[in-house]
């Protein structure tokens, strides 16, 4: 049986945690095995109550080690959800996993591929008009190292405040004299996988973070989120409260988590984005634009196809 002899009295409840993972998995050396099936065998062994621990929740401590602790004890297998083995054993998935778990995903061919699947969430949930921004056609030239990072959204959206008004016309001149008319604009950072303990997770959200700030509502978007295990959810969840993002799940067509609506649009950065690309600046020209028509026509050619 596995013993792992701490660190200090800090990683003491780890360690009974990594501990009891390592003995379940030890026990089924062929099987891997996820965070659920780990809790539900050392339950059935009676293993459970040797943790003695006081945690409301305390599977999600052990799927919290499990992901982002002592990454050199497990190999993880596959997603939707994450399974793991002991480091260095001899599982391999066999052709028939990989094909099925393919067949399954039909975005799985990069990022570009789900444009139109966001485009299309975007309209339906927010009766927003997106618009994809390319990053290639961004300005080169940059004043400093690392000026461009994180700076382009992937997805943008405008809505319209006329959008639900039967009396458009009188509404918008009452606002418009009242002071209180105004679009609201979106931005959106799409991930096809969005799995806490992987390399990009964190990066990821503070990418969203970074490329947002200037929106009322930024949001990160993801084919591939691993909801099936507990800590996924309540990490994403603290991570969205921490920073505003929102969390769209869009294998599901649901948002998770709310954005936090800001009130004030960060001019600077708009007028940064707008200067480094023409995608970016072509948007607001036409934002503006469809929010002046008198005829309160939205010139739907230039936005994303939303059909």
């Amino acid at each position: 049986m596995y013993n792992l002899k701490g660190a200090g009295m800090k990683q003491l409840e780890s360690n009974k945690f990594l501990n009891l993972a390592l003995n379940v998995l030890q026990d089924n050396p062929e099987i891997p095995m996820s965070v659920k099936d780990i809790w539900e065998y050392a339950h059935k062994k009676n293993w459970i109550v040797k943790l003695n621990s006081k945690a409301k929740e305390p599977i999600q401590i052990l799927a919290s080690v499990m992901y982002m602790d002592h990454k050199n004890l497990f190999d993880r297998v596959g997603t939707n959800p994450t399974k793991f083995v002991l480091k260095g054993s001899n599982y391999k998935e066999d052709s028939a996993d990989v094909e099925i778990t393919a067949q399954k995903r039909p975005y799985n061919k990069g990022e570009k591929k789900l444009h139109p699947l966001l485009a299309k969430f975007i309209y339906n949930k927010f009766l927003a008009y997106p618009k994809t921004i390319i990053h290639d056609s961004s300005k080169r030239k940059v004043l400093f190292r690392g000026e461009g990072k994180w700076l382009h959204p992937d997805m943008v959206a405008v809505k319209f405040p006329f959008v639900n008004w039967s009396k458009r016309e009188l509404t918008t001149g009452l606002a418009k004299e009242l002071g209180c008319f105004h679009m609201k604009l979106y931005s959106f950072e799409l991930k096809q996988d969005l799995i806490p303990g992987t390399a990009d997770f964190k990066e990821s959200f503070f990418q969203a973070v970074s490329n947002s700030s200037w929106a009322n509502e930024g949001y990160i978007a993801a084919l591939n989120i691993e909801k099936d295990e507990p800590f996924v959810l309540a990490e994403l969840q603290r991570l969205s409260v921490l920073h505003g993002i929102g969390v769209i799940d869009l294998k599901e067509g649901q948002i998770l988590f709310p954005a936090k609506e800001k009130p004030e649009i960060d001019l600077s950065t708009v007028d940064k984005l707008a200067a480094k690309n023409p995608d970016f600046e072509e948007f607001i020209k036409k934002a503006l634009a469809d929010c002046n028509k008198k005829d309160f026509k939205v010139d739907i050619s230039f936005y994303d196809n939303i059909d």
